[in-house]
């Protein structure tokens, strides 16, 4: 979901739904400043030029699912998309976002190195748990 917010465009979770870290709640998204802290109040002079949202797959795929699930158990038949995004500044962001048919997870790749501190959980709180 695209959002304007006080300190400019953001990407989010749809309504209903969370991107969360596995071992905390902090809401996961992606700014159009693209700051780690102290955001300014630019309003929607923050905002993105480029989001593109594409199938990855291939030896792209693998290179990102050995990296996001290394040393974890079980089948790991994701199928997986990148989101390329570029701010007003000139400044751009690589994620994807994987699912199995039973879990969902997204990764940042900054500089189009994937790290896996950086994964996190996509949950859809809109249902009620099975």
């Amino acid at each position: 979901m695209l959002s304007c917010t006080p300190y400019g465009y953001v990407i989010a979770a749809r309504e209903g739904w969370v991107w969360s870290p596995p071992t905390t709640y902090a809401p996961v998204f992606i700014p159009a400043q693209m700051v780690r802290s102290d955001p300014a109040l630019l309003g929607s002079a923050a905002y993105f030029t480029k989001i593109d949202l594409s199938p990855a797959g291939g030896a792209e795929l693998e290179a990102v699912k050995e990296i996001a699930f290394a040393g974890m158990d079980g089948p790991q038949n994701f199928t997986g998309y990148r989101l390329d995004v570029n701010s007003y500044l000139d400044r751009s962001l690589r994620l994807y976002f994987l699912e199995d048919g039973h879990s969902r997870w997204g990764i940042w790749c900054p500089h189009d190195i994937c790290d896996r501190s950086t994964l996190f959980m996509i949950m859809d709180m809109s249902k009620p748990p099975a």
